[in-house]
């Protein structure tokens, strides 16, 4: 009595499904026929599976490597939300000298018979030094600026100004859907043709008398 040769199937298929192999080099490796292998592969699907997997792992290195991305980017926005924490720091600590914006460099010359000579003091006096001002305002703008959008934050006009863009979108999409066209037309205007007028037969050309 002939005895049936038995086969690993499901080794075989997961390596047929994980594996760029060819269901050729899949029966010579396995000592079984072609034709064996190709009946069992249609009936239990393994092409459309190994598509399935192959789909699968590829979705898998994606996310993985969307991920990593993620990641690395959150790092580097942590880090430079950290500067500009600093820098707040800095400005603040600059702010919490209540004389910080009296005080103002004054340039001195000095000229003598030798030579000439600049010196810069600071001296303080009770006048604002509004640039110092400006420049401060200027900076905590910037970092605020800086940390919101690290933090996706908007500001009310940005706010305002995203809202009116998105109703202007859902109102396009309205019209398209029901066939209205954009009232504005845009072309070329033709004007009918004008016939000239006939000659006058008394007319003369050099505007003189008929001979006679």
């Amino acid at each position: 009595m002939r005895t049936i040769a038995k086969y690993d199937w499901a080794k075989i298929k997961a390596e047929y499904i994980s594996s760029s192999i060819s269901l050729r080099d899949l029966a010579k490796k396995y000592g079984i026929s072609l034709s064996a292998l190709k009946e069992r592969s249609s009936k239990e699907h393994w092409t459309a599976d190994r598509k399935a997997n192959q789909t699968s792992t590829a979705t898998k290195v994606v996310r993985k490597m969307s991920d990593r991305a993620a990641a690395r980017i959150a790092n580097e926005l942590d880090k430079e939300y950290a500067i500009a924490d600093q820098l707040a720091d800095v400005l603040a600590r600059a702010l919490a000298d209540d004389q910080q914006f009296n005080r103002h460099l004054v340039n001195t010359k000095i000229k003598t018979e030798v030579m000439d000579a600049q010196t810069v003091t600071e001296k303080q006096f009770d006048k604002i030094d509004m640039r110092a001002v400006e420049a401060a305002v200027k900076s905590l703008q910037g970092i605020e600026t800086v940390k919101r959008r690290i933090k996706g934050i908007l500001t009310e006009p940005e706010k305002r100004r995203d809202e009116l863009d998105r109703e202007k979108l859902e109102l396009d999409k309205k019209r398209t859907d029901k066939g209205e066209a954009d009232e504005t037309e845009y072309g070329v205007v033709i004007l009918p043709e004008i016939d000239p007028e006939p000659d006058d037969p008394d007319d003369d050309d050099d505007g003189g008398e008929a001979d006679e």
